[in-house]
């Protein structure tokens, strides 16, 4: 959770009060412009990470941008009954929760303290009119407040993790398959086998944008049980069992 940060001055001299004065107004001047250059650091990375996305899923990514302090994040969708699920859930509580878990993360939070705003605009193929929704912090604020878990918890939290995890073995994938999800003292250690050699120069090319794409499953997936502690330790070997690499997934990077 973003915490202010509280500056106290101890002024001596009417003069001492007036600089101190002139530099609030200075800071606040300068607010939206940390604003804008964030909006745009969010913005590039959210383009470049969905250009690489699949072309041909049901909801495709079209486009990242932004513009003052408002981060553009615009979908197209094919499939009218899809769309027509989208619009009938719009207003609904799942869906509010939904969308401040996807991008309610510390460092987007972080962003919205200072005044920048997601807006997601989703367009059906057909034209009509589009469905849009505006993420900043008054929509971050309907998640929980999550605090750590004592060591038994989260114990118990990492072996829920791990399970829900174990259930994924059996279902298809891409570059690589899930061979084992197991829990140990608020960790999950996940196990992959690459699918072979070109799918593991891939993601050795582009380690960063390999990385983002599980963080945009694990993060929104399992927010509350790794905002109250639980680490995911994903593990990647060779089709022949060699180590190629791994890293972390924790409330710091989520």
């Amino acid at each position: 959770m973003i915490g202010s940060r509280l500056i106290f001055f101890f002024v001596l001299v009417v003069a001492m009060a007036g600089g101190a004065e002139v530099k609030s107004q200075t800071a606040d001047s300068q607010r939206p412009r940390l604003a804008e250059r964030l909006a745009a650091e969010i913005a590039h990375e959210m383009d470049v990470r969905g250009t690489r996305m699949p072309p041909n899923t049901p909801v495709a990514f079209e486009s990242a941008t932004s513009h003052d302090q408002v981060v553009e994040l615009r979908w197209v969708t094919r499939d009218p009954s899809l769309f027509s699920a989208f619009r009938n859930g719009f207003n609904s509580e799942r869906v509010r929760v939904t969308k401040a878990t996807r991008y309610c993360t510390e460092r987007n939070m972080a962003a919205m303290a200072q005044g920048v705003v997601i807006h997601e605009i989703l367009t059906p193929s057909d034209g009509s009119e589009p469905l849009d929704y505006r993420i900043d912090m008054s929509v971050c604020e309907v998640l929980p407040k999550l605090q750590p878990a004592d060591p038994a918890t989260l114990v118990e939290l990492a072996r829920k993790v791990a399970s829900a995890e174990e259930a994924r073995k059996a279902r298809p994938s891409g570059w690589f398959r899930l061979d084992q999800a197991a829990a140990h003292d608020g960790v999950v250690e996940e196990s992959y086998t690459i699918r072979d050699a070109a799918a593991m120069n891939a993601m050795l090319a582009d380690r960063a944008h390999h990385e983002g794409v599980q963080k945009d499953y694990f993060c929104p997936t399992f927010r509350a049980e790794i905002f109250r502690g639980v680490t995911l330790h994903l593990v990647y070997v060779s089709p022949d069992g060699r180590p190629v690499y791994d890293f972390a997934i924790s409330r710091s990077n989520c």
